[in-house]
């Protein structure tokens, strides 16, 4: 098959950079085995709008880059972001929401837009009706995290966690909150939790939680999913942690 040659995909400019967004969404594959996307424009709130979801990631290294194909034209991604866009394509069928990623949506080469856009990352990751925080094709061995979930859920209804919960202390009328001074002997290392807690440490332990920008996107967002490799895990189960 002869080689397709396709010009740099170049950004059109936002008429009103403070209040509308960029949203990528995933085309119908072709016979060139190349990903291929288009890149619509619309106003944050707007009620044209479509409900759509926002990645969380690390950008990593400069090089190498990769191919995809915007709008018939070439746009070069870092091996991390492509990466984590074969991995959202093969969990939720090809995106049948469209999805903001900042390097990709913001036209990072005009510096007045991109402050203007970073100035409403806020409001964009709560307006996501799901965020994805990808942490790397590099999970662990394959299965652990799903088996962490599954220990998480037995863990929050174990006499272990009442037990935690009971001896925390309520504050200004809110809901229990789990004592930071809590005896270590009352976690339990013994399986099945001892792997779980390992598998936890593991994850806090990625560059991931290290970016500026963390705060904003995940406790900003409605609802909250953590892909690794293959595997995810809900936030709501991970929090209780």
């Amino acid at each position: 098959m002869a080689t397709i040659w396709r010009s740099r995909f170049q950004h059109t400019p936002l008429e009103s950079p403070e209040r509308q967004i960029r949203l990528l969404s995933v085309l119908p594959s072709q016979d060139d085995n190349q990903a291929h996307y288009k890149l619509d424009t619309y106003i944050l709130g707007g009620h044209r709008t479509p409900h759509f979801y926002a990645i969380s990631y690390e950008w990593g290294p400069k090089k190498p880059l990769h191919e995809i194909i915007i709008d018939d034209k070439v746009f070069m991604i870092r091996t991390n972001l492509k990466d984590c866009l074969e991995r959202f394509g093969s969990a939720y069928e090809g995106f049948y929401r469209p999805v903001w990623i900042d390097a990709i949506c913001i036209d990072q080469d005009k510096v007045a837009e991109r402050n203007a856009q970073v100035k409403m990352m806020g409001e964009i990751y709560s307006s996501a009706k799901l965020v994805l925080a990808w942490f790397g094709k590099q999970a662990p061995v394959n299965g652990t995290l799903t088996k962490t979930l599954s220990c998480l859920q037995q863990w929050q209804v174990s006499p272990e966690f009442k037990t935690l919960v009971n001896n925390s202390t309520r504050q200004n009328g809110s809901a229990p909150r789990l004592q930071r001074t809590s005896p270590p002997e009352l976690l339990s290392l013994a399986d099945p939790y001892g792997p779980m807690w390992s598998c936890l440490r593991n994850l806090c332990d990625q560059t991931y939680w290290s970016r500026l920008w963390i705060v904003q996107e995940l406790v900003k967002a409605q609802k909250l999913l953590l892909l690794w490799g293959d595997e995810q895990i809900p936030w709501n189960v991970l929090s209780a942690a």
